[in-house]
């Protein structure tokens, strides 16, 4: 192996040391960045059943949004929004992902109560989020409010909601987020972003 590709590996390597951890607020998040290969992860579907993030990508571009869980209002007003332009996306070649890292059996509630025909994905173990480096700390208070609206499962990691676009190579050529929860990426600022990449 050369000493420029060891270089590139470690290189690589820090970056993932970077945004793999979880921070105490989410002004405080370092997230991943236009350019770099998003990381993979397991996900749990509506059914229940584990995959990983590259197995569901299958080599094609996505649109993966990264949300809080069903029991966010902001997220499921984003969440039935992204339906209203679905078939849009879709005819530029791109799938819709949308991924939390709320326990799977709340996903199918989710699924039906926003009329969703994309994919929705737990991210369980909020490893995901941490490996895209968007995951922070929640408060006690919020602690409290999502454990009883979760069937008492959470792993007190939430994510800053997110949007990130990403080519048949991996690799993250848009990224949105923003540390206020309320405000979420416009739908048909999001159509004309992935026009404008197509």
């Amino acid at each position: 192996m050369s000493i420029k590709t060891l270089s590139l590996n470690f290189f690589l390597f820090l970056s993932f040391i970077a945004t793999a951890q979880v921070w105490n607020t989410p002004e405080s998040i370092t997230p991943i960045e236009v350019g770099q290969i998003i990381p993979d992860g397991t996900l749990v579907d509506s059914e229940l059943n584990s995959t990983a993030l590259y197995e569901v990508l299958n080599n094609q571009k996505a649109v993966i949004v990264i949300y809080r869980g069903g029991w966010c209002p902001y997220c499921n007003k984003q969440l039935s929004e992204l339906t209203d332009i679905e078939s849009k996306i879709k005819d530029l070649g791109y799938r819709i992902l949308a991924i939390s890292p709320e326990d799977a059996v709340n996903i199918k509630e989710s699924l039906q109560k926003n009329k969703i025909n994309y994919e929705l994905y737990s991210d369980a173990g909020a490893q995901l989020i941490q490996d895209l480096g968007l995951a922070f700390y929640s408060s006690d208070r919020t602690n409290n409010y999502i454990t009883k609206k979760s069937a008492g499962k959470h792993t007190g990691i939430l994510p800053v909601p997110a949007v990130i676009v990403v080519g048949i190579d991996k690799k993250i050529n848009y990224i949105y987020h923003d540390a206020d929860y309320k405000v979420r990426l416009d739908s048909n600022e999001l159509l004309s972003i992935i026009t404008t990449l197509n």
